[in-house]
C-alpha cells in the first residue's frame, strides 16, 4: 500500500478496532501479493503464456493459506536473508490477527492502558506487513516485467479501478 500509518490518538474501544482494520488489510494486501509473485515465478521460465495460463495460475494460488503462498514462493526464488526473517514473522503477526488476536487481548481491551498497548502492537503489526509487502513487491515487479506485466499496464489497471471507484460516488 505504501501509505503512512497514522499514529495512536486515544484508547477509545473504536481505536483499537480501527487499528486492527488497518492491520487486517495490511495483512491481506502482503497476501495478494504473494499470490502474484507466485504467479509470476511459475509464469517466468515460460515463453508463451496465455490467458487461460494466468488465471488457471490465479485460481491455484487464491485457494492457499499465507504460509502455503509462503512456502511455494520460497521453493522457487531465493530469497533475501533479511527479508526471510521478516517474511516469517509477517506470516506469525497475520495468523495472529487472523487467529487470537483478540482472544489473547481480552482482559487488555477491558482498560485504557491495554487498549493503548493493543493499539501500538496493531500499529507495528501494520507496519510490518507493509513493508514486507514493499519487499516483496521489489522483488516481483522485476518478474512481472519479463512475463510482459509493465509498470504502465499496472497503473493503468488501478486508474480503472479508480475511475469505476470516484463512478460509483457520483450515483449517489
Amino acid at each position: 500500500m505504501g501509505k503512512a500509518i497514522p499514529e495512536r490518538e486515544g484508547s477509545d474501544p473504536k481505536e483499537v478496532f480501527a487499528f486492527f482494520g488497518l492491520a487486517a488489510c495490511h495483512g491481506q494486501v502482503l497476501e495478494q501479493e504473494l499470490i502474484i509473485f507466485a504467479v509470476m515465478l511459475h509464469l517466468s521460465g515460460r515463453t508463451r503464456i496465455t490467458r487461460d495460463d494466468v488465471q488457471g495460475l490465479f485460481q491455484t494460488f487464491e485457494v492457499r493459506t499465507f504460509g502455503q503462498l509462503l512456502r511455494e514462493a520460497r521453493s522457487l526464488a531465493a530469497v533475501p536473508s533479511d527479508l526471510e526473517a521478516k517474511l516469517t514473522e509477517a506470516l506469525n503477526r497475520r495468523n495472529d490477527l487472523a487467529h487470537r488476536f483478540f482472544a489473547r487481548r481480552s482482559e487488555d481491551f477491558m482498560s485504557d492502558t491495554g487498549r493503548v498497548e493493543m493499539i501500538e502492537e496493531l500499529r507495528t503489526a501494520a507496519l510490518l506487513l507493509d513493508e514486507v509487502d514493499a519487499a516483496v513487491t521489489a522483488i516481483r515487479e522485476p518478474l512481472s516485467r519479463k512475463v510482459g506485466v509493465s509498470e504502465e499496464l499496472a497503473r493503468s489497471e488501478l486508474e480503472k479501478m479508480l475511475e469505476r471507484a470516484l463512478a460509483r460516488d457520483a450515483v449517489i
